[in-house]
């Protein structure tokens, strides 16, 4: 749990705790005790995919099936009705979509989608909350979070070196 002036501090037994309610109830954000192993991957299996193909939007959703993919090559889309208005994809932007996804699948984080913006590369995680979002962010060079307009809604805390992870009101 976050602790102010000292930052996140380890509840003996909060992982294995939360790992049952997870079973019972899936959907819980990742507690403090996840979030070094979970950026560890994170840092190790998708930055570089996503730093080399340089992905502004990924998202990967099972039902309605919907698979988008937006890079320098291009946005492309495919799956259900809906998610057919940008460019179908091609060879090369399904082999890189199918790149990034093997990559967020080797973590075993629960990886909604990534996007870049302003510098930053936000990973909201999967969760069935319908008052927060959560997510891993990666703001390189040592940037500081940005100002919090909602402190009572937003959070920050660090994990550690450029990694943060982000607590937002679900708007």
């Amino acid at each position: 749990m976050p602790v102010p002036g000292v930052g996140p501090v380890s509840v003996p037994g909060s992982h294995a705790i939360r790992a049952a309610i997870n079973d019972i109830i899936p959907g819980w954000p990742p507690g403090p005790d996840d979030w070094p192993g979970d950026v560890d991957r994170l840092e190790s299996e998708v930055l570089p995919v996503v730093q080399r193909l340089r992905v502004y939007y990924y998202l990967l959703e099972a039902g309605p099936p919907c698979r988008i993919l937006e890079y320098p090559r291009g946005d492309f889309r495919d799956g259900a009705t809906d998610c057919r208005d940008l460019v179908p994809f091609d060879a090369q932007a399904r082999a890189d979509f199918d790149e990034v996804t093997a990559a967020v699948e080797r973590t075993g984080v629960a990886v909604e989608r990534i996007v870049r913006h302003n510098g930053a590369i936000y990973i909201p995680v999967k969760d069935s909350s319908w008052q927060y979002n959560w997510e891993y962010v990666y703001l390189e060079g040592g940037q500081a979070p940005p100002g919090i307009a909602f402190p009572e809604e937003e959070q920050w805390t660090h994990v550690r070196g450029d990694w943060w992870f982000h607590r937002a009101h679900d708007d």
